[in-house]
């Protein structure tokens, strides 16, 4: 927030807004609406029908041809450019209270990777079941109610997962032959993303309990001090769920490491194994290489031009050798010689 007035706190929203056009049409409509009244103190259900009366509900994403009736009933209802914001910029976590001569108003940002997309709408479950029972009259003592029944229904979201989560990764925490990679990196990924959706309900809760009570705008009625009360106890049961969600995720994340760390090491056996099949290949071929040369340089070096063997006729030989043979000596030694130098010159 800031202490300086936007002209256009909406630009973000409206700067996002795709170029590509669409029709929007407005058909004759029902809407079914719960209303507290003198006549009805208890609330009922009755549906309007007003053709001039329009709902016009923001979907996360901006669109051109529909900027302006939302923008307007963003000014309407004097919701914060912050909290506009923060949907644009992609906020993962956010609590944010704003107060103003008219009273205050509250909001969050939660952000989580859900890997079941068959998930039930706990959240909207959960708002129902508040709105069809008699304890919605609570809320005009302590508005927070509704971030409560929110964090439970965001609660079980995150709890599902992680238990989708665990029970998704045992398999592949089953050393075997064939270690999928892949999969335990994917499942690693996964758990960092609900760490954070957890640590995000914590703070959530944390801000929240901070805030309950804080309402100077509301008169005060004969139960606000035992609905306040409730309300920190439920919230500081749901902090206790989500702290427990946290070590049971943990324990799922070093479980995966020791599987990944386990993995990597009997990777490097193998090649160690390999390693040592490759030298020993070596030292065999040149065992067999060694035999056999001593032989194969003898044979060499009498086959060749260095030495001369004449028969006599007692059926005996007489090996002289050849110019050649001293030739080679005097080349050689000097030609080793220069070579051992310049190798110890080379290691200095």
């Amino acid at each position: 927030m800031s202490w300086t007035t936007q002209a256009r706190p909406y630009q973000a929203f409206a700067d996002e807004a795709t170029n590509v056009p669409a029709v929007i049409a407005f058909p004759q409509w029902t809407l079914s609406i719960f209303d507290v009244t003198s006549d009805h103190p208890e609330g009922h259900w009755h549906l309007e029908t007003t053709a001039g009366f329009q709902v016009c509900a923001a979907r996360s994403s901006s669109r051109r041809d529909a900027l302006l009736q939302i923008t307007e009933m963003f000014h309407i209802l004097s919701i914060p450019g912050h909290f506009i914001m923060e949907r644009v910029q992609s906020v993962s976590h956010s609590f944010g209270r704003k107060s103003d001569k008219n009273g205050f108003c509250s909001w969050f940002h939660f952000l989580c990777k859900d890997i079941d997309i068959r998930a039930l709408p706990r959240v909207s479950d959960r708002l129902n079941e508040f709105i069809t029972s008699r304890s919605c009259d609570h809320v005009t003592n302590e508005p927070y109610i509704l971030f409560d029944l929110i964090l439970e229904g965001l609660f079980y979201e995150v709890d599902d997962t992680l238990i989708l989560e665990s029970a998704n990764s045992k398999n592949v925490r089953k050393i075997s032959s064939r270690i999928p990679f892949a999969a335990l990196h994917n499942y690693a990924k996964h758990i960092i993303h609900i760490a954070e959706a957890l640590a995000s309900c914590v703070r959530l809760v944390d801000a929240t309990i901070q805030n309950v009570g804080d309402h100077p705008q509301i008169p005060r009625q004969e139960n606000s001090d035992q609905v306040i009360r409730q309300l920190q106890e439920c919230l500081q049961y749901r902090r206790s769920l989500s702290r427990s969600s946290q070590l049971r995720l943990g324990s799922l994340q070093k479980r995966i490491d020791n599987a990944i760390t386990l993995s990597f090491n009997l990777v490097t056996q193998q090649d160690s194994l390999v390693m040592i099949q490759d030298s020993n290949s070596m030292k065999v071929i040149a065992a067999i290489t060694m035999i056999f040369l001593l032989t194969t340089g003898v044979a060499t070096i009498i086959g060749s031009q260095l030495f001369l063997a004449n028969p006599q006729g007692d059926k005996s030989w007489d090996v002289l050798t050849t110019r050649l043979f001293w030739a080679m000596w005097w080349v050689s030694i000097p030609l080793t010689i220069f070579v051992v130098i310049l190798a110890i010159i080379w290691n200095w």
